[in-house]
This record gives C-alpha cells, sequence and structure tokens, in this order.
C-alpha cells in the first residue's frame, strides 16, 4: 500500500490562504476646494488589484447621509481596475466639511478608507459698482504654494507669507481657512494700507499620511478675489524618527 504525502496539499492550502486581493488607489483623499452651495461635488477614486485573486467588494459605506459612494460590482480581477465613484451633496451646508468612505472587501486589508474634503461656499449674486472697484483693496500675496518636506503626522510646521495690498482700502485678511481642518494663521498688522506689506504665518498640522496636497483659503476684503487659495504640500509620515532610524541601520549594514 502506497502512503500519500500530505505535503503537497498542505503547501496548497498555505498559498491560497496567503494569495489575496489588494487595492491600489491613485490617491485615497481627494480635495474639492472650494464648492459652490448646492453643487453635486463628485469624485472617482479608480484602483488597481495589485493582488493575486479578484477583489469584491461586499461593501462601501459613507459617513454621512451627504455623501452617496457608487462602487464596481463585479469581481475585480488581478491587474485589472475597479472605481468607487463619490458623490457630496452640498445644498444648505456651508462651511468645511470633511468625510470619510469605508471599503468592506475580501481583498487584503478586508477595510480600507478613503476620504473627501473641501469647502462649501454660499452662493452671492452681488454686483460691484465701478466706484467700488475703483477703490477695492487688492490682495498680493508672494507664493502660492509651500513645500513642507517630510513631516510627521499631527505635527506643527509653520510657513511664512508676504501679503501686500496692491489696491486703495485698507486690507484685512478675515480667516485662513482648509477642507482638512488642518491649518491656522497669524498676521502680524490687523490691516494692510495701501502700497505696504504684511507678514501671514501659516500653521499646517497634518492629518493624513502620504504625498499629501492641502489647500489653504485666504479669505479678505478684496472685492475683486475675496478667496486666494495657497497649495500646501508634505510628504507625512506616522514616525519619522523612527524611519530615519530604519534608515540609517540600512545604511549602518544592521
Amino acid at each position: 500500500m502506497k502512503r500519500l504525502s500530505i505535503f503537497p496539499l498542505l503547501l496548497f492550502c498555505a498559498v491560497q490562504a496567503f494569495a489575496l486581493g489588494k487595492f491600489k488607489f491613485e490617491k485615497e483623499v481627494h480635495d474639492f476646494g472650494i464648492v459652490q452651495e448646492g453643487e453635486l461635488a463628485t469624485y472617482e477614486f479608480q484602483f488597481t488589484n495589485v493582488g493575486d485573486e479578484p477583489i469584491i467588494m461586499t461593501g462601501v459605506h459613507a459617513s454621512c447621509g451627504c455623501t452617496t459612494p457608487i462602487w464596481t460590482k463585479d469581481p475585480v480581477l488581478p491587474g485589472k481596475t475597479g472605481v468607487i465613484k463619490v458623490q457630496y451633496n452640498s445644498k444648505g451646508r456651508i462651511g468645511v466639511f470633511n468625510k470619510s468612505i469605508t471599503i468592506n472587501s475580501n481583498a487584503e486589508p478586508n477595510t480600507k478608507v478613503l476620504y473627501i474634503k473641501g469647502i462649501v461656499d454660499p452662493v452671492e449674486e452681488q454686483t460691484l459698482t465701478a466706484e467700488q472697484l475703483k477703490v477695492t483693496p487688492l490682495l498680493g500675496v508672494d507664493k502660492s504654494e509651500y513645500n513642507f518636506g517630510q513631516i510627521e503626522l499631527n505635527s506643527e510646521h509653520s510657513a511664512k507669507f508676504k501679503v501686500t495690498n496692491t489696491g486703495v482700502q485698507p486690507l484685512k485678511v478675515s480667516s485662513v481657512t482648509s477642507g482638512c481642518n488642518c491649518v491656522t494663521f497669524k498676521m502680524d498688522k490687523t490691516e494692510v494700507k495701501k502700497g505696504e506689506s504684511a507678514t501671514l504665518t501659516i500653521t499646517y498640522k497634518p492629518r493624513y499620511e502620504g504625498e499629501v496636497t492641502n489647500i489653504a483659503y485666504i479669505q479678505s476684503n478684496d472685492l475683486k478675489t475675496p478667496k486666494k487659495a495657497i497649495y500646501l504640500k508634505a510628504i507625512v509620515s506616522k514616525n519619522l524618527s523612527n524611519q530615519s532610524i530604519m534608515n540609517q541601520g540600512e545604511k549602518s549594514g544592521f
């Protein structure tokens, strides 16, 4: 009587246990920027299955009823792409929003979270007179983006911007906001007179890991451009000191 080896069977079961689908998203956080109140803001998160088995999404749920996800219902085979379309209803929701979309699937990991954010502005019908345009303050900023480089998650970092008034009446900055709720600001002058400059300090506290771009909006009494955007960029790590130690260890041969 022949003795059958169970090793090939055990090996096959082990391989099957580790063969799973895996998401690879083009981006996991989307900033809509400024959305006009009443607009249905829509974005498609696209992903590729970089795993070994088909991905089947059993459910996609948003953190509030104002956000509706629509997703690929068919199994996404290895090497193929799928999509999760997200719609945010901004009607009656003026101000900053930050929502999460949770995916449940048979992939590894079996729970994945995506994020959308932005600022809903009220619809204002305003007709400016020639006289108002003639005397309005005009906001000028010396740079439209700032790169913080590599920083830690939830750590605070500041950047300085030169604000100039090229208009007539005194310029006043009333707020600096973002869809991520991750910025605060300080001006060294309460108002900037015609032809003068001031220093605007923006303090940034990143809330997501990875290569991120957040938009900060400067709100002022400039009638022509009441909101001006500044792009804040960074590569955010959960623990930068541990990462640095690991890199040093690799270089040292440990």
